[in-house]
């Protein structure tokens, strides 16, 4: 198994159990060696309640077993366990585990979208709203201005103008450094937007796509305002409604009042 593997496992499972994920000896234990210390380095997993189960490996049964601790010095050395099949725990005697496999990380989607955040060195912070449904990473900057990404947990998924590249493509391994595909997030970004299959949608979902629409054309007129002000300082010939008409030449703030684009320049 490759870390690509195992990165690949724990995305699909965090979309089958939504927004957390609880990775256990089970899982882990089949991952590269270094695997575990990696993904944890990096921030995509962090440390979560030991375990108090276990899933017995001493057969081919695979019981889930309850495991009791033992200790000396108040530091804990040995997990034992009864076999779960009680016809066959006179044969099978008291099981033995390590400490070590009743360790367990967590996968969150914040966590996960926190590492992709970074990987694209976006330098506004990530939002999370509690009555949104998904996380704004930040926004792609396109051939007709920026895109917002965000990743939803209901399905698991990144969305950029409507379209959704798959996690899995998109990060992948370079040796054990997790690397993203900008280039495919741009194509996207520089797609005609995907219109939505349903046709309905819930009113607030329809807030949240103008509300993102509408923050990344303002950050494209702002971005926009700060380059023409460095190229004409202003006077009495380069005033606000001057620059802010030149804006709109441009293609951004053409459907919206001078006024109002001159409103969102003096944001920035």
């Amino acid at each position: 198994m490759s870390l690509d593997d195992a990165f690949n496992e724990m995305i699909e499972a965090l979309s089958r159990q939504g927004e957390a994920y609880i990775v256990s000896w089970p899982m882990y234990s089949y991952w590269p060696e270094g695997g575990l210390k990696i993904l944890c380095s990096m921030g995509l997993l962090h440390k979560a309640k030991r375990a108090n189960v276990i899933q017995c490996n001493y057969c081919n049964k695979d019981c889930t077993i309850d495991v009791h601790l033992g200790m000396e010095d108040n530091i804990l050395t040995r997990a034992s366990a009864l076999c779960g099949d009680s016809d066959m725990q006179a044969e099978m005697g008291i099981l033995h585990f390590t400490i070590d496999q009743l360790r367990q990380w967590k996968i969150t989607t914040l966590q996960l979208a926190k590492v992709i955040h970074r990987l694209l060195s976006i330098k506004t912070k990530l939002e999370q709203q509690p009555n949104q449904d998904f996380i704004k990473i930040g926004f792609i900057k396109g051939d007709e201005g920026r895109r917002a990404l965000t990743l939803h947990s209901h399905p698991l998924r990144l969305e950029i103008n409507g379209h959704t590249p798959s996690i899995t493509n998109v990060c992948y391994f370079n040796g054990d450094k997790l690397e993203i595909d900008i280039d495919r997030l741009e194509s996207c970004a520089n797609k005609p937007a995907k219109e939505k299959k349903q046709r309905y949608q819930k009113s607030n979902k329809k807030q949240q796509a103008r509300k993102l629409g509408t923050e990344a054309r303002n950050k494209d007129i702002q971005e926009a305002h700060t380059k023409l002000r460095k190229q004409y300082p202003w006077s009495s010939l380069h005033t606000d409604e001057w620059i802010a008409k030149q804006i709109q030449k441009q293609g951004l703030g053409a459907n919206i009042k001078t006024g109002t684009v001159i409103r969102i320049m003096n944001k920035s």
